[in-house]
């Protein structure tokens, strides 16, 4: 399906004329709030870091980089599998592991905290086992 195109009809000036009451319109693009750090996984029940995440936090590394000015939440999440006080405990670690790597590269601790959600906000059901795999993520929320 195309979008539909919408078509301003804009006055343009006559000759050498100017417009008094013109107007300017700014458009800006934000980044996101938050966003997930896919491929960044863990090895079942532990914070350790997979080989395939070191890319994937490389770049947040690179980003933050860029961005010095920004100060990031990194939030740890689980599926609904285990008892939620494990879960909860897991997140958190997960959460603190990717925040020591992120500190490892040179990032000011001052701009990057860890939280430990568990499973108390899944973003996809946790009937399926693809559903409970986006579950389990690390999310990057601006401050």
């Amino acid at each position: 399906m195309i979008a539909p195109v919408i078509l301003l009809d804009i006055p343009t000036p006559k000759g050498n004329a100017y417009y008094k009451d013109a107007f300017k319109v700014d458009i800006q693009f934000l980044p996101p709030k938050s966003f997930v750090l896919e491929d960044c996984n863990f090895e079942t029940g532990k914070a350790i870091l997979q080989p395939t995440a070191y890319a994937v936090l490389d770049e947040l590394v690179a980003y933050l980089v860029r961005k010095d000015d920004e100060k990031i939440e990194l939030g740890g999440h689980t599926d609904n599998v285990g008892k939620a006080p494990k879960n909860l405990i897991l997140s958190q670690q997960r959460a603190q592991t990717v925040m020591a790597y992120v500190i490892s590269k040179g990032i000011d601790p001052s701009r990057v905290t860890a939280k430990g959600y568990g499973m108390s906000k899944p973003i996809a059901t946790n009937k399926t086992p693809a559903g409970r795999a986006l579950n389990r993520r690390t999310e990057v929320k601006i401050l």
